[in-house]
């Protein structure tokens, strides 16, 4: 069935090999990974009803976090929502969670809206 509240909290990334999702997003030689991304994408749509909302956390992981941060764009994600077939997505930016964690890892919020 369809849910008027899906929530996505730090799963997308494990149907993942490159666990930076930002990596995914953005470079040509991960474009295998993109794709299971988007049919999980899909997948998240599917399952949130017309008029729905669904809430994802998507942790962003880096091996230099302080070069790479500077390089990532969260809002990439908010078009990959809207492709996967939910009307509009914005990102709410960073949760506050473990310190220790946070050195190497940022985690995204998005809400999803379905048409």
């Amino acid at each position: 069935g369809a849910f008027d509240y899906v929530l996505c909290l730090s799963v997308l990334h494990h149907f993942l090999a490159k666990k930076d999702v930002w990596k995914v997003l953005r470079m040509e030689e991960f474009a295998s990974e993109l794709a299971i991304l988007r049919k999980q994408l899909k997948r998240l749509r599917a399952l949130t009803a017309d008029k729905g909302t669904c809430i994802l956390e998507m942790p962003y992981e880096y091996d230099d976090p302080t070069e790479e941060r500077k390089a990532v764009d969260f809002e990439i994600l908010n078009e990959e929502l809207k492709a996967a077939g939910f009307a509009s997505s914005r990102c709410l930016g960073t949760w506050d969670y473990n310190p220790k964690h946070r050195e190497f890892k940022d985690r995204i919020i998005y809400v999803a809206k379905a048409s």
